[in-house]
């Protein structure tokens, strides 16, 4: 189990890396956009689902949650440093807290992997992503 945790968080930690690098091409109108789209439903009702969902689930040691505290504070400065936006840096941290959190718990849900797989293709989730369809035999 240990080494499940560890090569999950290597996985969250590695794609924040990439995002935090991606996000100094992100232009002003870009970030707004998907702003305005994060706030909006169906988006902002299903990632408020998605992390009561999670949040019902999770059962992580402490040392665990003060490494994802730790993830969620690094992207959130790193973010505000690349965009200036510190709207948008809140929304990706709390992503990243959501997505090293709903990995430990696996969790799954389209619209949850639909997130980790638009921050693959380096770009931020809202309500133009694409959403994957999951086939229920290849879940965990």
């Amino acid at each position: 189990m240990l080494k499940l945790i560890e090569n999950t968080m290597h996985f969250v930690e590695d794609l924040s890396k990439s995002v935090v690098k991606k996000s100094k091409s992100w232009g002003d109108l870009y970030i707004e956009e998907c702003l305005n789209s994060r706030d909006v439903d169906p988006f902002d009702s299903e990632w408020v689902k998605t992390d009561k969902e999670i949040q019902k689930l999770i059962s992580i040691e402490k040392n665990v949650a003060n490494r994802i505290s730790k993830l969620e504070n690094s992207v959130f400065i790193s973010i505000i440093k690349n965009t200036g936006s510190s709207d948008l840096a809140g929304y990706i941290s709390e992503d990243f807290e959501l997505i090293a959190q709903g990995l430990m718990s696996a969790y799954s849900s389209e619209f949850f992997f639909s997130i980790i797989n638009t921050y693959i293709k380096g770009k931020i989730p809202d309500n133009s992503m694409e959403i994957i369809k999951l086939n229920p035999t290849m879940l965990y």
